[in-house]
């Protein structure tokens, strides 16, 4: 699996990039901005293989929540 993926389920245009270390793993949520920024807006630890449904529904109610983010879609 790459470093980072499309998690268009979520909005087109946000990405997911692991991030391990030697005990756990997190998946960050995140989008670029049309001028020159980048949008985090959910991170989570991951205990599966499947993004759990929980994790995409907040990330998708906390992305309608950036102000003004102007995410490039």
């Amino acid at each position: 699996m790459p470093l980072s993926r499309p998690m268009s389920v979520i909005a087109p245009g946000v990405r997911e990039p692991r991030v391990r270390d030697e005990s756990t793993t997190v998946r960050v949520f995140y989008a670029t901005g049309k001028i020159g920024t980048i949008v985090v807006f959910h991170a989570f630890q991951k205990k599966s293989q499947r993004t759990p449904m929980r994790e995409v529904d907040l990330a998708r109610r906390r992305l309608r929540e950036v102000p003004d983010a102007k995410i490039e879609f």
